[in-house]
């Protein structure tokens, strides 16, 4: 698999946006808290990009399954050089206010509720069937690089850009529209696998309901959907809104620590992507209890990470929580690519992604509230403990107990870029 040119090309581009997107984590978050001081503000404004986002998801997979995921993505990465590129000019030239970033945060929203399914079905097109663990591990581990990078870059080039810690931030977003630059580029080269007899003609909204249909119907993936949006709803806003308010208020070290803590985060998810292609895998008979446990390991580790008198003690834990999660993530997207209709790919992995990004506006929105009453090491250790219970509750389903790899067979056609853009 990593003597696939094609494959590398598409690699490299992906892992150079991805290191932009980590450097814009870290500087948005961050302009956000500086210009207004309220973490109630970061909440809303992450509540705007998330609801477009969620809204338009599931038309995002099945146009991505109608056109292909390559050419949606190369039109989001199209997109985002401009609209990047032009939030940091905003900011270098001190001419971006408060109602600019509800509208962008609007924009950005809707383009990643197309970018995302067509990254998520991208690979198994790229890929054979047997390869799709490792693809998964490669792509993922160098995004988790991405991320130990990026937003300890990102901290020390806003923290020493200007004194005032904002004018830093402009550079910071130019830097990631040069990276979706090198991603769209990258694209023109990469050719992929696609089974033209299973194109579909149908329209836009039928082919949503056909993906509908199949993931309502099919029992595992039905509650690995509830699951999912579950964890989302009472995790992501206290990560999203939490971990910046306490680098700043409860570790007191500022905009680096909150890069530091990412970077942890994404150092650990690195190391648990990188098990899964050097240890064994986990038994097929048992392998949901092994990753559910996992799971719910990652769910403790979030509630303790705030809850100790030690700033690299809690750099630490959200090392660990990070692992987990890498570790059993790879092998829950490996089995849902694996188990699901190639023709079918992108609607459910948008539904999939669906469920993660949907709650998120009230997880976001309610969270920032939480945290102002209740204190961000409250919020955090509840909905640590919740994560953890609702990973332990998915084990009393059988088929989730088991999680046993499908045995089917491909019929998928390689063929040129050219060929690709007059049959799909």
């Amino acid at each position: 698999m990593l003597k696939d040119k094609n494959f590398l090309i598409y690699l490299f581009g992906t892992a150079i946006s991805i290191f932009g997107d980590a450097i814009s984590m870290i500087a948005l978050p961050w302009y956000v808290l500086k210009l207004t001081g309220e973490p109630s503000m970061l909440g809303i404004i992450l509540t705007l990009e998330a609801l477009p986002r969620a809204a338009f998801m599931l038309f995002g997979g099945a146009v991505a399954d109608k056109i292909s995921p390559r050419k949606l993505l190369l039109f989001t990465r199209f997109f985002s050089i401009f609209l990047i590129g032009s939030l940091g000019f905003l900011i270098l030239f001190s001419l971006l206010q408060i109602w600019m970033i509800y509208i962008l945060a609007v924009i950005v929203g809707t383009v990643g509720a197309f970018h995302i399914p067509a990254a998520t079905a991208i690979v198994p097109t790229l890929v054979k069937s047997e390869n799709l663990r490792p693809a998964n591990a490669a792509v993922t581990g160098l995004a988790q690089l991405s991320m130990i990078i990026g937003p300890a870059l990102a901290g020390i080039l806003i923290a020493f850009t200007s004194s005032d810690g904002v004018s830093g931030i402009g550079y910071a977003f130019l830097i990631d529209a040069c990276t979706f630059i090198i991603g769209a580029f990258t694209l023109f080269f990469v050719k992929t696998r696609i089974t033209i007899e299973q194109k579909e003609h149908d329209s836009l909204l039928k082919s949503l309901k056909k993906g509908l249909a199949y993931a309502y119907h099919t029992t595992v993936l039905r509650i690995l959907l509830i699951y999912i949006a579950l964890v989302n709803l009472l995790v992501m806003g206290v990560l999203l809104v939490g971990l910046p308010v306490f680098a700043e208020s409860d570790l007191g070290l500022g905009v680096k620590g909150y890069g530091w803590l990412m970077g942890a985060l994404g150092a650990g998810s690195l190391i648990g992507t990188i098990m899964t292609g050097i240890l064994p895998p986990p038994p097929e008979k048992n392998r949901g209890i092994f990753l559910f446990m996992g799971s719910s390991l990652a769910g403790l580790a979030l509630a303790l990470a705030p809850n100790i008198n030690s700033s690299y003690g809690s750099i630490a834990i959200i090392g660990f929580a990070g692992l987990m999660s890498g570790y059993t993530n790879i092998f829950f997207i490996t089995w849902i690519q694996q188990f699901v209709d190639v023709k079918m790919i992108g609607r459910i992995m948008s539904i999939i992604t669906f469920a993660s990004v949907a709650f998120i506006p009230l997880s976001t929105f309610f969270s920032g509230f939480a945290i102002e009453i209740f204190g961000v090491k409250a919020a955090m250790a509840t909905g640590g403990i919740l994560f953890s219970l609702s990973a332990l509750s998915c084990m009393v389903v059988p088929e989730l107990r088991k999680l046993e790899t499908p045995k089917k067979k491909e019929s998928i056609t390689p063929i040129s870029n050219e060929n690709q853009d007059a049959v799909s």
